[in-house]
């Protein structure tokens, strides 16, 4: 497997390639309640061979590379206990904290982002696919005074759940099957929008369902917008079969 260049993704890395960094200050929710495959051994935050890098903190080091001002929130299951000393550890000086999903069993991502949204009173912020591995440059270009979800431009490994637009820019509905493929990266940019999708993932029918049924129902209300990435990479990691394709597409 073709080793990932380290320097590009640590929070240190060289400033000799200087990226531009958005200054509003940003919340990201990162999904990491459900494991990358099955078997409880194999987490979604537990260490793995690519290049000796686990998938959450190569996330921790593109968020870094891009925003000035954040907080990131990591929902987390059964692992919530060594996700939390690791990120005290490894990230002391980050603005990093978890937040466990004992539920996750039973429930799905719109839980999971329930108990998020409870722990942040901003008025912007990213919700992301734990499962997606994602590179910097995913992030470029982005106007931070719209709420939007990023698509990929290309038919990437394992991108299931798309999009559909309705005119240019705006987003009519997300499913499985839609014509665009979505990159799981939805961000909301104001209180109204926040508090509406708080307001449908409360319900007690949507603990189970997945959180592009929950935009569905805010959609008609709010505007979410249909945004291109030109250069970030986008892959869900399902498995070790999966994982091993990072090597070969960075």
């Amino acid at each position: 497997m073709k080793r990932i260049n380290k320097t590009l993704l640590s929070p240190n890395a060289s400033k000799s390639k200087r990226v531009k960094k958005y200054q509003e200050f940003v919340t990201i929710i990162l999904l990491h309640d459900q494991p990358v495959n099955k078997k409880r051994s194999f987490s979604s935050i537990e260490a793995f061979d690519a290049s000796n890098i686990i998938l959450l903190e190569h996330q921790i080091s593109a968020i870094h590379k891009k925003f000035a001002k954040y907080e990131i929130i990591v929902c987390t299951n059964f692992i919530s206990s060594t996700a939390n000393i690791y990120i005290k550890n490894k990230y002391k000086k980050f603005n990093v904290r978890v937040i466990e999903n004992k539920d996750f069993d039973t429930c799905n991502s719109c839980e999971s982002t329930r108990l998020c949204l409870q722990n942040t009173s901003n008025d912007r912020i990213f919700i992301i696919n734990g499962k997606i591995f994602f590179d910097y440059k995913i992030f470029n270009n982005l106007d931070l005074n719209e709420n939007f979800a990023i698509s990929s431009p290309n038919k990437e490994y394992n991108l299931d759940v798309g999009l559909n637009i309705d005119g240019d820019k705006n987003i009519s509905y997300f499913s499985y099957g839609a014509k665009k493929q979505w990159t799981e990266i939805l961000f909301l940019n104001n209180r109204r929008i926040i508090q509406d999708l708080e307001k449908i993932l409360v319900n007690s029918i949507f603990k189970k369902k997945f959180l592009f049924e929950a935009i569905n129902e805010i959609i008609p209300k709010h505007k979410i917008l249909f945004t291109k990435s030109t250069s970030g990479k986008a892959i869900k990691i399902q498995n070790k079969k999966t994982l091993d394709l990072i090597g070969k597409t960075t």
